[in-house]
């Protein structure tokens, strides 16, 4: 904790605006216990498995200070890789975050590490379904199914199904 004040990492995954990057923020809570403004410099890390710097971006404020709910950082942060990045950036699809904070100039002189996690991944589901009665469906004539989950996340899926009477026509 810096200045009796909490702070939170705003991770955007697919982007705060453009879904072709990850955007990331600093945040100061609104509700902590330090001083209304905070004058201070940081700076934001993408890292690889090694924790080596892939993308890094120093964030001096100079004049501006961080009000009670204020946040900084960047929208287009860094740029969503590429397959030849993947194994470089998101070993075991996690993606790993780096947060700096420092008040005033020169040398860091107290780190503290904090750590999270999140995953990057696009949810696929396959299913069979068993039409009933299909032979005796009435062309032209919308046939609606449902598909529900077994996760406990309840993803629930529509569909329809059409019966054209003519081979070939739409």
């Amino acid at each position: 904790m810096m200045q009796q004040t909490s702070w939170n990492l705003l991770l955007y995954p697919r982007g705060n605006g453009d879904p072709d990057f990850i955007s990331l923020f600093l945040k100061r809570c609104g509700d902590c216990n330090g001083p209304e403004k905070i004058a201070l410099n940081f700076e934001l890390s993408i890292l690889d498995a090694k924790g080596r710097d892939l993308e890094s971006e120093k964030i001096e404020l100079n004049d501006l200070e961080f009000q009670k709910s204020a946040s900084y950082g960047l929208s287009d942060f860094f740029e969503r890789p590429e397959n030849n990045l993947v194994g470089r950036a998101f070993t075991s699809d996690l993606l790993r975050v780096r947060c700096t904070m420092w008040i005033g100039e020169g040398e860091i002189y107290k780190e503290a590490l904090s750590y999270a996690k999140t995953r990057i991944r696009i949810e696929k589901i396959s299913f069979i379904n068993t039409i009933e009665s299909f032979a005796t469906l009435i062309p032209n004539l919308k046939k609606t199914f449902d598909v529900t989950s077994v996760s406990k996340h309840a993803l629930n899926l529509s569909g329809n199904v059409y019966i054209r009477s003519e081979p070939g026509s739409e």
